[in-house]
């Protein structure tokens, strides 16, 4: 399955993920309980993934609509 997402929608998604990415550090450092600390890495480590692939196709947008 393949969706398609505007450059808008891009920018919007990269920018709310980073300000969640952000949030999530703190919520890691503030947990005690080791589970759910190693819960919380694991959704940082998927949700930067994401996060480095939408910048990729981000950037591939941007050339594109350059050329």
């Amino acid at each position: 399955m393949q969706s398609t997402i505007t450059p808008e929608e891009l920018d919007t998604l990269t920018e709310v993920l980073k300000e969640y990415l952000t949030d999530l550090r703190s919520e890691i450092l503030d947990t005690d309980d080791y589970t759910y600390k190693q819960n919380l890495k694991h959704k940082d480590e998927v949700l930067r993934v994401v996060l480095a692939k939408l910048e990729r196709e981000k950037q591939a947008v941007q050339q594109f609509l350059k050329v």
